[in-house]
Protein backbone atom coordinates (compact mmCIF):
# COMPACT_ATOMS: atom_id res chain seq x y z
CA UNK A 1 0.00 0.00 0.00
CA UNK A 2 1.87 2.51 -1.39
CA UNK A 3 0.89 6.56 -2.12
CA UNK A 4 -0.59 7.40 1.43
CA UNK A 5 -1.06 11.07 1.98
CA UNK A 6 -2.71 12.54 5.03
CA UNK A 7 -2.49 15.81 5.61
CA UNK A 8 -2.53 18.21 9.24
CA UNK A 9 -3.23 21.40 8.74
CA UNK A 10 -4.92 24.38 11.25
CA UNK A 11 -2.09 23.89 13.83
CA UNK A 12 1.54 24.80 14.50
CA UNK A 13 3.92 23.09 11.79
CA UNK A 14 5.97 20.72 14.27
CA UNK A 15 2.34 19.62 15.29
CA UNK A 16 1.60 18.40 11.93
CA UNK A 17 4.88 16.96 11.05
CA UNK A 18 4.36 14.93 14.18
CA UNK A 19 1.15 13.78 13.93
CA UNK A 20 0.61 13.27 10.45
CA UNK A 21 2.77 10.52 10.00
CA UNK A 22 1.09 8.56 12.97
CA UNK A 23 -1.89 9.20 11.55
CA UNK A 24 -0.98 7.80 8.51
CA UNK A 25 0.11 4.89 10.59
CA UNK A 26 -2.57 4.06 11.77
CA UNK A 27 -4.82 4.42 8.63
CA UNK A 28 -2.30 2.09 6.95
CA UNK A 29 -2.98 -0.75 10.03
CA UNK A 30 -6.44 -0.50 10.15
CA UNK A 31 -6.61 -1.13 6.00
CA UNK A 32 -4.52 -4.08 6.94
CA UNK A 33 -6.59 -5.11 9.54
CA UNK A 34 -9.52 -4.81 7.51
CA UNK A 35 -7.86 -6.63 4.43
CA UNK A 36 -6.64 -9.66 6.05
CA UNK A 37 -10.33 -9.84 7.92
CA UNK A 38 -11.98 -10.19 4.43
CA UNK A 39 -9.11 -12.89 3.04
CA UNK A 40 -9.78 -14.74 5.77
CA UNK A 41 -13.86 -14.52 5.55
CA UNK A 42 -13.26 -15.00 1.33
CA UNK A 43 -14.70 -11.72 1.31
CA UNK A 44 -13.08 -10.64 -1.94
CA UNK A 45 -13.42 -13.89 -3.51
CA UNK A 46 -15.45 -13.40 -7.17
CA UNK A 47 -18.92 -15.52 -6.61
CA UNK A 48 -19.07 -17.80 -10.17
CA UNK A 49 -22.55 -17.41 -10.78
CA UNK A 50 -24.00 -20.93 -9.89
Amino acid sequence: MDGIVVGVGGAEPWYGEAFGPVLAACLRAEVQRLAAEAAGQDLLAVPDGR
